[in-house]
């Protein structure tokens, strides 16, 4: 047993479920942007329920789409979300906003509902950015891998 844990190869485990996989490049892609942007919405704590699921649903690589949903790692959570709330803000006022922190606990609770619309939206249209530049990059890749 502990030799098999030795011999393991994080970059033969990425070839056997990419490259090895009979899958059509535009399906596997499918399955990266699946769990991209399952990884982008807040969710956080239902990430790998809900893409294992739907995954499931769309008939999609279960390990592909769990795999790419571990973006959402805790240091990348903060970045993620400040991106959401980010782009939210950018949808609604046309402009970023540079000043996020908030001055008191009654002006967090006052604003809690607004900002939490505003990072929810961001975080649909950030997902849904971030995760066709997945499908398109993953399936250029894959063309490019499986003609050699």
């Amino acid at each position: 047993m502990f030799q098999k844990i030795k011999d393991f190869r994080f970059k033969d485990f990425l070839k056997n479920i990419f490259l090895s996989n009979s899958d059509n490049p535009n399906k596997v892609a499918s399955a990266m942007s699946l769990g991209v942007f399952i990884a982008i919405i807040p969710i956080y704590g239902f990430q790998s329920i809900a893409a294992v699921a739907l995954s499931h649903f769309l008939k999609l690589n279960k390990a592909i789409v769990f795999f790419a949903t571990n973006i959402s790692l805790p240091p990348m959570v903060f970045a993620l979300i400040y991106a959401n709330y980010q782009t939210g803000y950018f949808l609604f006022n046309g402009n970023f906003n540079g000043n996020v922190s908030f001055t008191s606990d009654t002006e967090i609770l006052n604003n809690l509902g607004e900002s939490f619309y505003i990072l929810l939206i961001g975080s649909v249209f950030f997902g849904l950015l971030f995760s066709s530049i997945t499908w398109i990059t993953t399936r250029g890749i894959l063309l490019v891998v499986k003609k050699r």
